[in-house]
């Protein structure tokens, strides 16, 4: 992390996001409460989600990463975390997720600068920095939720990455938008990721079947490995999907 640190442009992107984050509401937009809408929604966004990531990406020299949509049980898991909440998903907000990486804390905060340009709310600011989102051919709008900038604050063992909750709409007229994530993330950063294995550990620790096998629902565990895979089918299967820009 104090490579990354002493990079130009570092104290910059520290404070833009910051910034950024001090202009968003404290509450968070909330997804649908129950699980089969909460991914139907999610399957309709996806696409317009990567497209757009895809887009900034080329545009300010970052690397795709692509990762798919999360899973329902570990959904519940979170539903049903703290313990003793209902099993409400409402506050899953990475269904829809993904990652960039840069080489660089310029590319980064390229990319910060003209994702936040997307949203209309940030439009004008963004013009008068010299950010017009519109300009360089990227003309989907999106509604910055929540900046969780932990370049400026990283974890005791060094991890950093800037995490960004932002809503979409396939119709402008819908007011029932999808909140989605993506994280920002230096190539150091991934790389001792990937040298430590942390990511594989994460998932597994993450796993909702591990969890709900743990505190003797077993067989809920179960129900939700079949319901996933039916549910993903079958949405798929009957092209629940939305134009993309």
């Amino acid at each position: 992390m104090d490579g990354v640190r002493l990079q130009p442009q570092f104290e910059e992107f520290v404070n833009r996001a910051d910034e950024i984050q001090s202009k968003t509401s404290s509450t968070i937009h909330k997804n649908h409460k129950e699980l089969l809408p909460l991914f139907r929604s999610a399957l309709t966004v996806e696409p317009i989600h990567r497209m757009l990531l895809k887009q900034l990406a080329e545009r300010t020299g970052g690397k795709m990463l692509l990762v798919d949509l999360k899973g329902m049980g570990t959904c519940l898991e979170k539903a049903r975390l703290p313990a003793g909440t209902d099993w409400s998903v409402s506050r899953v907000c990475d269904v829809v997720r993904g990652g960039v990486e840069f080489d660089n804390m310029t590319q980064t905060l390229f990319f910060l600068e003209l994702l936040v340009a997307t949203d209309p709310s940030f439009a004008a600011q963004s013009k008068e920095r010299g950010w017009d989102a519109e300009a360089v051919g990227i003309t989907q709008k999106i509604k910055i939720l929540l900046v969780k900038n932990r370049f400026g604050k990283p974890s005791t063992g060094g991890w950093a990455v800037c995490m960004i909750n932002f809503s979409i709409r396939c119709n402008p007229s819908d007011d029932d938008a999808h909140v989605c994530e993506v994280q920002l993330v230096h190539a150091n950063m991934m790389l001792a990721r990937t040298n430590m294995g942390a990511h594989r550990q994460y998932e597994r620790y993450r796993s909702a079947v591990e969890l709900l096998a743990a505190t003797g629902h077993l067989a809920k565990a179960e129900e939700i490995e079949l319901m996933e895979r039916f549910v993903v089918s079958f949405l798929r299967s009957v092209g629940t999907r939305c134009s993309v820009n």
